[in-house]
């Protein structure tokens, strides 16, 4: 039996908030403000103004108009917003990273092009230098192609194969909707669907599928009849963009998915009965008289003859006992969990519609369940962006407070370890993997094969996300194809309906260990009374767990295929050995302030006699910001960012904070390499070791948080800072003077998980 340390939530104090610094200083061009330049800029402006009123734009429906900043622009501080406001030009939406999208009509585009041409503050000037083209949203935006001919392709493929086309619209079409709706009918997923879809069908003239108006950026599956065509679309002001309905599976990388080992009908499966701890598995459904005394409820959506249960039974057997199932390796977890059977995914696969409608009713009938397995995908099918099922979960996730672990995704063809620099071959990871809220989980090779030992599985997607957000979150042991590139020898091991253990792999199946392995922390989280579980508590243990027990290969250059790690026990995830001391810092940041927790509890072994630090220190940010899909690439609306560090006195007497992790850079540092560093990322983490001791003063945790646009969220934000220390040597006892330096400085703690949840065998 071993016992491991608890870690320690700190609760923040308001007294703790400081006055973030203000003001700032007006840039210096860009480019050379020439008259040249305005007149270019200019007659762009007004070409589109001409268009705006040929097209009869108005206000409630105007014309949408691509700004394209200069690529050192992409920084808060250096956006023209204020400048196209000024012209009765916000920007409300964004594609891509520099892409602005306002709504246009003649008499504002005409005011914009007047400021552009006489504009002579030094604001007005370093906002001009900033803008480098204007132009209509067309059709290549809409489509996503190069042509007519190819967006016209993609409109008879969807007749040929009979799927919906899936339509997307700028915000102002929500409005457009609602101001359509019956009195009685709110706009949304309730009661009033009718109304809704009449409502969609009456703005656009045509017959609609399914619809959503609930966000920002509407959504309609529409028929492929005669009538949609390229022109339609063109000259429909309000849509953004035009793609086929994705259609989402639980297909398996291996033309053999599954091979059969050995008979377990004289063994007993250990699955967890009478156990609290439950995960949700959204699948094709569970068949195994096994693993049924672990199913505590159903919900099934299919026909038989629809129905495909061994995925769901192979995923569901790894939720129960995975170390059981895989001959007690102990590098998988011994966590175990009970099954609700949501039986979602029939055996060809469902449209994005239906899969979607399907998951949000059983998700609501059951707010028992907190975690929900979700181990379908699909492949991406043009630009990596944020996919309507990954808005429409992470909505979910936020409505009930609830967290879904999603498959990366498996890629049909295999990639060779360490891959092959900048080669794109399409392994990008498969939708709603991106999904902001949720927890993505990539594959390793725990018994090698088609790449060596515990490295990234050849068929594993990776990330980064539309983005630029770390994915997949984690990765866990899925087994590998063998070096012919076949199924045999080297996969993850479950149960199957035929009553066999079998052999198969897949991210589907690193998924369900992720799945459990979540739903014992927001079980012993609920326990201890500490704080209330949340789903971005749950998601930053973990993250944090993985990066600090997993050593194997976890650099930036290959971050985006391991994630942050591979996550143990979830006893380690609360808990740890006497060389480690962590502590959680739960605090609601206020607009316009940052928090700084000093001096903070630092091991004494730490600290030279210098006071320098020396030691590994590892720092996780995790926290759920206000989404807009609207803004596309940019759709986190806010970035907290934080570093532990010491403070200093300047010679005028002012304290400065100097942070350790991660450490400051100086010059030349853009906001393009800042978001691929982590900014604007809900999940972030630093790991840095100072064997021969760094810094000298008063030590702080710091946390700052910045807007897209001023004021623009009004609101807190509370934000989960996750800190670790490690000694050097692991035989330093650093836990009890951690926890004495805590109580020395008078911090109000809580043991984050009961003791019965830190106590495993072996």
């Amino acid at each position: 039996m071993v016992d491991f340390q608890p870690i320690l939530l700190l609760p923040y104090e308001r007294t703790e908030l400081t006055r973030k610094p203000g003001g700032g200083r007006t840039h210096e061009p860009l480019v050379p403000i020439t008259d040249t330049l305005r007149r270019e800029l200019s007659t762009q402006v007004l070409q589109l103004a001409e268009m705006a009123a040929r097209t009869r734009a108005s206000a409630s429906n105007p014309l949408p108009v691509k700004v394209v900043l200069h690529e050192r622009a992409l920084a808060k501080s250096s956006r023209p917003y204020k400048f196209l406001k000024n012209a009765a030009l916000p920007v409300i939406a964004v594609e891509r990273p520099g892409e602005l999208i306002v709504g246009g009509t003649s008499d504002r585009l005409t005011a914009l092009a007047s400021a552009i041409q006489t504009g002579t503050s030094k604001e007005d000037i370093f906002h001009i230098s900033t803008l480098t083209v204007f132009s209509a949203w067309g059709v290549s935006d809409i489509f996503g192609v190069s042509t007519e001919a190819e967006a016209a392709a993609l409109l008879q493929a969807a007749r040929d194969r009979g799927a919906f086309v899936k339509v997307t619209f700028f915000p102002w079409f929500s409005t457009m909707v609602q101001r359509l709706a019956t009195p009685q009918g709110a706009i949304g997923q309730g009661p009033d669907r009718p109304s809704l879809l009449a409502t969609f069908e009456q703005a656009l003239g045509l017959e609609v599928r399914t619809a959503n108006a609930s966000t920002d950026r509407p959504v309609a599956y529409l028929e492929p009849t005669a009538e949609l065509t390229v022109d339609y679309f063109r000259d429909h002001k309000s849509v953004r963009s035009v793609s086929l309905e994705p259609i989402y599976s639980v297909v398996d990388p291996a033309s053999q998915p599954y091979i059969e080992l050995a008979s377990l009908e004289s063994q007993q499966v250990p699955v967890p009965a009478g156990e609290a701890v439950v995960v949700g598995v959204l699948d094709s459904g569970v068949d195994s008289a096994m693993l049924e005394p672990g199913i505590i409820g159903r919900e099934t959506f299919n026909v038989p003859a629809d129905r495909d249960p061994w995925h769901g039974t192979f995923v569901s057997g790894l939720v129960m006992s995975a170390r059981w199932f895989n001959d007690d390796d102990q590098r998988f977890p011994l966590d175990v969990a009970l099954v609700f059977d949501a039986e979602v995914m029939p055996a060809g696969g469902l449209p994005e519609h239906l899969l979607f409608e399907r998951i949000s009713e059983v998700v609501r009938a059951h707010p028992e369940v907190h975690v929900w397995n979700c181990s379908f995908g699909a492949a991406p099918l043009g630009n990596i962006e944020y996919g309507t099922l990954a808005q429409d979960l992470d909505a979910l996730s936020d409505d009930l407070g609830v967290l879904f672990v999603q498959a990366a995704g498996n890629f049909p063809n295999l990639r060779t370890w360490p891959p092959t620099p900048a080669v794109a071959i399409g392994d990008d990871l498969a939708s709603p993997a991106e999904a902001i809220r949720s927890m993505a989980v990539g594959a390793r090779a725990h018994n090698g094969g088609y790449v060596p030992q515990e490295m990234p599985s050849s068929y594993s997607r990776r990330g980064p996300s539309f983005a630029l957000h770390v994915k997949p979150d984690v990765s866990h042991w899925a087994g590998d194809m063998n070096q012919s590139g076949s199924l045999g020898g080297h996969g993850v091991k479950s149960i199957v309906p035929s009553g066999m253990s079998a052999e198969s792999v897949g991210t589907s199946f690193a998924t369900p260990i992720v799945s459990s392995i979540a739903a014992n922390v927001w079980d012993a989280l609920a326990t201890s009374n500490a704080t209330a579980p949340r789903p971005e508590l749950v998601k930053g243990l973990i993250v944090h767990s993985a990066l600090l027990h997993d050593q194997t290969g976890i650099d930036s250059d290959h971050r985006n295929y391991f994630g942050w790690g591979t996550p143990p026990s979830s006893a380690l995830v609360l808990g740890g050995d006497p060389h480690i001391f962590t502590t959680v810092h739960e605090v609601v940041l206020t607009p316009g302030s940052d928090w700084y927790k000093q001096p903070f509890p630092v091991p004494t072994q730490l600290l030279t006699p210098e006071g320098k630090f020396h030691g590994e220190v590892l720092l996780t940010l995790s926290y759920a910001p206000p989404i807009n899909p609207a803004f596309g690439s940019e759709a986190v609306r806010t970035d907290v960012s934080g570093a532990f560090g010491y403070m200093t006195q300047t010679p005028e007497g002012r304290s400065r904070f100097r942070s350790i992790t991660p450490q400051e850079v100086v010059g030349g540092y853009w906001e393009s390499q800042q978001v691929a560093d982590g900014k604007w990322s809900p999940l972030k983490s630093h790991r840095k070791r100072y064997p021969q001791g760094t810094g000298r003063g008063t030590w702080a945790l710091r946390l700052s948080m910045t807007e897209r646009v001023d004021d623009e969220a009004h609101q807190e934000q509370r934000v989960f800072a996750i800190v670790s220390f490690r000694a050097l040597a692991p035989d330093v006892d650093i836990y009890s003077t951690g926890v004495r330096e805590v109580n020395r400085l008078g911090y109000v703690n809580k043991v984050m998980a009961p003791a019965t949840r830190l106590r495993v065998d072996g």
